[in-house]
């Protein structure tokens, strides 16, 4: 998700001193005769310095006088969508174009409030338009570019993801387990997308089935609410039920910043053994860094229930960097210390006191990808276990 940090709000004197500044402007210039025309240059020093919310009071200053400017009705759609409130900039654009409808940069504003939302499809007809209206603009170019290559990665994936996968985990205190499974993935509109998978678990002689099921929601263009449960035919080494919660905001940066974005998440999650109760807290942070890369960190803080015994509780802190290596081609590294997933009935009876690990992503096909990963868990009393899986995934 492309997230973006929000300007903090500047109230009281400051912004009366800047609306004090452009009352002068307009009276200065209205007395020459002519409107001041120092005011787009204000608007791009408090746009550079991250001042989204003052230039925004600029320009409806600007408006109250000048109603008909389609300049500064033009900065208005800007902030609008520099500020994430697309459908208010896309309203605002499609207003402009009605009275100007061959200006490239309009044309190129309304791009770009699609391309932000993944909508490409719609975008690249603007884009088609603006860089005809204007051959020689290299950032028009440059746009089409990207809405072409957005279009070609995204060809084939379809609504819906298939994935198939398995893994081993080779323990030095046990026989090795191993986990097969298979998820589908829908995006059913821009709005909802559901998970559903069904894992199967082979682990200290026994064997147990799992169902899960995930529905996210986008509540509005930064708020996202994600709602899961699952059941299992436990054998008392997977949850026999399980539930969670998820929350994230994405919060906006301001303009020219190094990041492209932050997104807050916080995670609540029960899960029901047959002889033991987890409940874990796990507020959380992902920066989208330049380039494509990602940074995501989380805190825990998991209470353990064991009958006869008084409840545990276990705090634990994780880290994990994405990055690209080459077009098709990325990968994470992952750390973590004091976690534990509470997947399996073994995670609840040891502490672990540190994971470290990696994996890649290869897209070997249009709508096919490959995933593989290695991690190394150390737990209490000297045990540890090496945990590799392999994943394939079929977009339609």
């Amino acid at each position: 998700m492309r997230s973006a940090l929000p300007v903090r709000s500047e109230t009281g004197p400051i912004r009366g001193v800047v609306r004090f500044a452009l009352l002068v402007s307009v009276a200065l210039g209205s007395l020459a005769g002519q409107p001041a025309t120092d005011w787009p240059a204000r608007i791009r020093a408090l746009v550079d310095a991250g001042r989204l919310d003052h230039a925004m009071g600029v320009v409806d200053e600007w408006m109250r006088t000048y109603p008909q400017d389609l300049d500064a009705r033009a900065w208005h759609a800007r902030l609008q969508a520099w500020s994430r409130h697309w459908a208010e900039a896309e309203a605002e654009y499609n207003a402009l174009l009605e009275t100007a409808p061959r200006d490239p940069d309009l044309l190129m504003g309304l791009a770009d409030v699609l391309a932000w939302q993944n909508r490409h499809q719609e975008a690249l007809p603007l884009l088609e338009r603006a860089c005809a209206e204007a051959p020689e603009r290299e950032d028009c170019r440059t746009r089409k570019a990207r809405a072409l290559a957005a279009l070609d990665d995204s060809r084939g994936h379809g609504r819906h993801e298939l994935r198939i996968g398995a893994g081993v985990d080779v323990l030095n205190y046990a026989q090795n387990a191993s986990t097969y499974g298979v998820a589908l993935d829908s995006r059913w509109t821009r709005l909802f997308r559901s998970s559903t998978s069904l894992t199967r678990f082979n682990r200290f002689s026994h064997s147990a089935t799992k169902l899960d099921g995930v529905g996210s929601f986008r509540l509005t263009s930064r708020d996202a609410l994600t709602i899961g449960a699952g059941v299992a035919g436990d054998q008392a080494i997977v949850p026999r039920v399980e539930g969670q919660v998820e929350y994230g905001r994405g919060i906006d940066v301001p303009r020219g910043h190094f990041m492209r974005g932050v997104e807050a998440i916080y995670m609540q999650r029960w899960m029901w053994f047959r002889d033991a109760r987890v409940a874990i807290s796990a507020p959380g942070v992902v920066l989208y860094l330049p380039k494509d890369w990602q940074w995501f960190s989380r805190l825990s803080f998991s209470r353990v229930s064991v009958p006869g015994a008084e409840p545990d509780w276990r705090n634990g802190v994780l880290t994990r960097l994405t990055f690209p290596v080459r077009r098709r081609l990325a990968g994470h590294l992952l750390f973590a210390s004091g976690m534990e997933n509470f997947g399996t009935v073994d995670q609840v009876l040891l502490s672990v006191s540190r994971t470290g690990g990696g994996g890649v992503r290869l897209r070997v096909a249009p709508g096919q990808e490959l995933h593989a990963f290695v991690y190394h868990q150390v737990y209490s009393q000297g045990r540890s276990m090496t945990s590799c899986g392999v994943s394939y995934a079929f977009r339609f």
